[in-house]
């Protein structure tokens, strides 16, 4: 055939050399924030392509990335060498580094166009590399589909005694081509998402005219300002819970809530609450993974189960039904694991959530003491997202296996003893066996019953729920102790052979979760797996903390206000008139903002990415100019009497006395007092707020006693 040279992991080294062109272009697009600035204009920079950290957006466009990544994962697995010598066993480990480090720089251009702030280069750049890329799938699918006979697939198999199929075998041939389509279909489809994607952005740009994002990297996203609004609402009822509740105990907390109840743990959603972007897209390659290996499993079971079947003797009735068994437990099996796994990927997500609100509300109870330098902690972060992938994978295999095993044992015994006529006897001795801990049962509930009503002391209270943990009859409850020294030894040999049962079950059927460890309590810190998880929820809270950020965004805000209004001309309400003054106090946003952003200092960010309210600036003047005079009047009351609504009012009385004086007496001169002193106190009051606004206005005082302050 036309593509018999045709080697897509020949290609891979080849692809590097225009990788390293698009890496060097896109990095030349980004400047330098720290280190040697002034150098060739801060460029290049560095180019992020995937936000670990803080990311919380384009999940979508970086699930679809990641997702075609599934060959590559696939390929460091199963693939063999493509040297051309025998490689020793010492090189092989430095061989896969490198095959891992090729994987990642051929799928960075992907990740970094996405992004990219320079949204129309990105979205062509993307389009380019899926293009080249989705070709060369379907043309490496084409050509596996040519020569699906000799697929190494069956190179994994060679240990159930299976070859390739020879070329008159027509059912296996069709089966191989299947599973050569069904594997290189998912990544075919993230390619052409990610096709439509970046058109959509492109029409996007150019209807808005936008070629190049304003936007910043954000210290606060809105999930986590509702998150903060969220703990003062429930602050707040809490506080009328306990003003309002005779009782002195407070209202139960959310966490306690969402512990208790597992229809607000694991199917709510919560708007205060987004997940990261790795941890999604850490489920969709775990998902694509998953489904590349039921398509591997798929092929094998057909095909043990044919080589099977054309092995059993014509007219033999009891192999042909064996061989249904093993087929329908096979199938059972294989649905179980993946539905089995698909729930473990959904639990672990929703466990991600529910310990991150623990940590951000302080309860750190469900983790052990970790007694780690913060180096160690970061890098084990590192390896969570390769972790969580890897554990799955294993997980989804041995939880395959087991379940076949347990089916088909179970199964296989019940068809051989129901041939030999021994499915009743048996059955009948089961029962008398299980008869055995339904009697310990039995004498375990009889024994709460008798502790409840004869070694149990009463209610201290009428309205206690239960009674305290004393002894009443203590002469009793040593007798009845003794007796249950000897009947427990023989229970407890049961007992620890039903802990051994269950210890294994759970632990096969939940080893590919790292929310929680498979060992007991005081030897968790020996679970690499779950020091790994519990590393993430360190260091995404220190650094995804909501009350933290939106305090951090807060205190940077008042920051870059201060900063920008004292950098930028006309500016400042005190050196501005009065129209310019009420003008600038409306809130800047947009265009008006992003025109006057050259005036920034260097020392200041590039851009402002929340806005500047000026009103926020003259009322807190206006307010430290009020407390200023009260604490002045307050400590030096003999100023009270020159300020000007004092010495207008003491000449106009003055004028009014003499008046009355001469015409009604002392007591006109009374009533006169008593009427008027409330609306000279007002217009007085009136006088004095339009004299304090004037002086912010920057309009000189109408009197002098106002500077004695």
């Amino acid at each position: 055939m036309a593509l018999d040279g045709f080697n897509l992991q020949i290609i891979n080294y080849y692809v590097l050399i225009p990788v390293s062109f698009i890496i060097l272009y896109l990095s030349l697009l980004e400047k330098r924030k720290c280190k040697h600035r002034n150098c060739c204009n801060g460029r290049p920079g560095l180019i992020v392509p995937f936000h670990f950290l803080d990311g919380y957006g384009n999940r979508l466009a970086y699930a679809l990335a990641l997702g075609t990544t599934t060959n590559t994962v696939v390929s460091l697995i199963t693939s063999k060498p493509t040297l051309e010598f025998d490689m020793p066993l010492w090189l092989k480990a430095p061989y896969f580094y490198m095959q891992a480090l090729i994987g990642c720089l051929t799928c960075f251009p992907l990740l970094a166009s996405i992004t990219t702030r320079y949204t129309v280069i990105g979205s062509c750049t993307c389009i380019l590399y899926s293009l080249t890329w989705g070709g060369l799938s379907i043309v490496q699918t084409v050509k596996e589909f040519g020569e699906a006979r000799n697929r190494s697939t069956f190179a994994i198999f060679a240990t159930f005694g299976l070859s390739a199929p020879s070329e008159n075998d027509t059912a296996a041939i069709a089966l191989l081509k299947g599973e050569v389509v069904m594997g290189n279909t998912p990544v075919i489809m993230c390619y052409l998402g990610l096709i439509l994607i970046s058109l959509w952005n492109l029409y996007h740009s150019f209807v808005s005219r936008t070629f190049v994002s304003k936007r910043q990297e954000c210290t606060v996203w809105p999930h986590q300002e509702a998150h903060v609004k969220w703990l003062l609402s429930r602050s707040k009822i809490q506080a009328h819970y306990l003003s309002s509740s005779s009782s002195s105990s407070s209202r139960p907390s959310f966490i306690s809530e969402m512990e208790k109840n597992t229809r607000l743990r694991l199917f709510k959603n919560y708007p205060f609450f987004r997940y990261p972007t790795k941890i999604l897209v850490m489920a969709f390659v775990q998902l694509n993974v998953i489904y590349w290996m039921m398509t591997l499993l798929i092929v094998a079971i057909v095909r043990i189960l044919e080589t099977y079947l054309s092995s059993i003797v014509p007219g033999d009735e009891s192999q042909r039904e064996v061989f249904a068994i093993i087929s329908g437990c096979s199938l059972f099996s294989l649905a179980a694991s993946i539905s089995v796994t698909g729930c473990q990927i959904f639990i672990a997500i929703r466990s991600y959530r529910y310990h991150m609100l623990r940590i951000y509300a302080g309860d750190r109870s469900f983790m052990p003491k970790i007694v780690e330098t913060p180096q160690v902690i970061l890098t084990r972060s590192m390896s969570y997202p390769g972790y969580q992938v890897a554990f799955v994978m294993w997980g989804f295999v041995i939880s395959f296996v087991a379940l076949m095993l347990i089916t088909n044992g179970l199964s296989l015994t019940i068809y051989y003893l129901s041939y030999s006529d021994l499915l009743a006897d048996t059955a009948l001795n089961l029962v008398q066996l299980l008869s055995f801990p339904a009697t310990v049962l039995l004498f375990f509930y009889l024994q709460v019953l008798l502790t409840k009503k004869v070694l149990m002391q009463e209610k201290v209270k009428e309205n206690d729920e239960n009674k305290p943990l004393n002894v009443d009859n203590r002469k009793f409850f040593e007798i009845v102790n003794f007796y249950s020294l000897f009947t427990n030894m023989a229970v407890g040999l049961f007992t620890c052979l039903l802990r051994i049962l269950k210890s294994a079950f759970f632990g096969i059927f939940t080893v590919g979760r790292l929310d929680h460890s498979v060992f007991t309590r005081n030897q968790e810190s020996s679970d690499k797996g779950f020091k790994i998880y519990l590393s993430v929820l360190l260091v995404d809270n220190a650094h995804n903390n909501p009350t933290m950020r939106v305090f951090a965004h807060l205190l940077w805000t008042k920051v870059l206000s201060t900063r920008y209004v004292q950098n930028c001309p006309g500016m400042d309400p005190e050196e501005d008139s009065k129209e310019d003054s009420e003008e600038d106090s409306e809130l800047l946003t947009g265009e008006r903002l992003s025109a006057s952003l050259s005036l920034v200092t260097p020392d200041s960010p590039t851009s402002l990415w929340t806005s500047v309210d000026i009103s926020d600036r003259v009322k807190s003047r206006r307010a430290r100019t009020r407390w200023v005079l009260a604490f002045t009047l307050i400590n030096n009351p003999q100023l009270q009497k020159l300020r000007k609504h004092a010495l207008a009012y003491d000449l106009m009385l003055s004028t009014r006395r003499s008046e009355l004086t001469d015409t009604e007496g002392d007591e006109g001169l009374e009533s006169m007092e008593r009427n008027n002193l409330t609306g000279i106190l007002i217009d007085c009051s009136v006088e004095e707020s339009e004299s304090h606004q004037r002086e912010l206005d920057g309009e000189p005082p109408e009197t002098t006693p106002i500077s004695l302050l």
